[in-house]
């Protein structure tokens, strides 16, 4: 094995470590969300103040492979088209750039105003 073959491959060893050093942290730092709501200001790009509405999220548990947070969420924007995830896989940074934590009232508030627009459709 070359010297270049020998670097290569520990980096790449080195590289693998490090990435479970991250999630390991990652999954130690989101245990502190699971079971918490919250609601998170979204857009589209370049948005005028009108263009915003809120995203609600309640997290309930954290993937293993990446230590990503998994969340139930639903939104309206402002076009109108609700969404709702029932196994979204979300990035920490989310809950880390400008998500509200909420209490579960609120959640639900918004959530039973979703279905009661839903309903109206049948």
């Amino acid at each position: 094995m070359s010297r270049e073959e020998e670097l290569r491959k520990e980096i790449n060893e080195r590289s693998s470590e490090l990435q479970r050093l991250e999630i390991e942290k990652r999954i130690e730092k989101n245990q502190a969300i699971i079971g918490k709501y919250f609601k998170f200001r979204n857009c589209f790009s370049c948005p005028e103040p009108d263009e915003y509405w809120m995203e609600y999220y309640y997290v309930f548990g954290i993937g293993e492979e990446r230590g990503e947070l998994l969340a139930f969420n639903f939104s309206k924007d402002k076009e109108g088209e609700i969404k709702i995830l029932s196994d979204a896989h979300f990035s920490d940074y989310i809950f880390s750039s400008g998500a509200i934590e909420i209490e579960h009232s609120e959640f639900m508030e918004e959530w039973n105003g979703i279905i009661i627009e839903i309903n109206n459709y049948f």
